[in-house]
């Protein structure tokens, strides 16, 4: 119904949190406007782990659906840290923090990478929302600039994390690698990122760069299911999807 009106939708999810979604059909928010924050099991299961306090990074924000989750969680005297390259989508994740009062969140309008530079963002018409820095299936609609994540995060205060999502579309190998160094250091107790698939991958491009970086430091990582199940620990890297990441974690992860 918004859709067929071009009326954009205000959702309500958790207690007194408000987000506007673009009235599109195609793309994650149509999920978000059915499921809230239940859309991803990931979502669900991160709610339980955060505490007032707590410095979170966000990096592919979209939205804002888990940087506003994040924000109301850790509270006033917590952090949200999160990133969103995209010019259209970064004026509605703007929007939407400031829609709920949020003073505890830095929002950065960069592509998180491997490297300081600028490069085209791919806009995908099947999917707004999901931009990549991968040319595949898209076109180049936008010059934004990439910044590593440890040095991004040593500029916005949030060095420490303790939990950081990244939905980067493809990037989130490059991300992780190059802060090798840092969470060999400071291990980042709670990592959820997207994998790839891992078929079609281009000459060169080692789309289980992330799961091979986190593994290499201790993380224990896991694949949640819809309906809650525990997860055992898995062993090699999932076809696609989101993977929670816990540093030394359990052999099973129950959520």
């Amino acid at each position: 119904m918004h859709c067929a009106a071009s009326r954009d939708p205000v959702i309500r999810f958790e207690p007194r949190v408000r987000m506007r979604l673009p009235a599109v059909w195609h793309g994650s928010a149509k999920v978000m406007y059915a499921f809230r924050e239940d859309y991803e099991p990931e979502l669900i299961w991160i709610r339980s782990q955060l505490r007032p306090g707590m410095i979170c990074v966000d990096g592919g924000a979209a939205f804002g659906i888990w940087t506003l989750t994040m924000a109301r969680l850790v509270g006033a005297d917590g952090h949200v840290i999160a990133f969103e390259p995209s010019r259209q989508v970064f004026k509605v994740l703007e929007e939407n923090v400031r829609r709920n009062g949020f003073e505890n969140v830095t929002l950065v309008r960069k592509a998180l990478s491997n490297r300081r530079t600028v490069a085209p963002l791919y806009h995908t018409r099947q999917a707004p929302g999901a931009f990549s820095l991968e040319p595949e299936g898209g076109e180049a609609s936008e010059t934004v600039e990439t910044v590593p994540l440890d040095e991004a995060l040593s500029e916005t205060g949030g060095s420490d994390p303790h939990v950081m999502k990244l939905d980067l579309e493809g990037a989130e190998g490059d991300t992780l690698s190059h802060m090798e160094p840092t969470l060999r250091r400071r291990p980042v107790p709670i990592v959820v990122y997207e994998q790839p698939w891992l078929y079609g991958a281009r000459p060169g491009v080692d789309l289980a760069l992330a799961w091979k970086t986190l593994a290499g430091l201790g993380y224990h990582q896991y694949q949640l299911g819809r309906r809650g199940a525990p997860a055992p620990r898995l062993d090699a890297p999932v076809e696609g999807g989101n993977v929670v990441a816990v540093h030394g974690g359990p052999k099973t992860l129950v959520y």
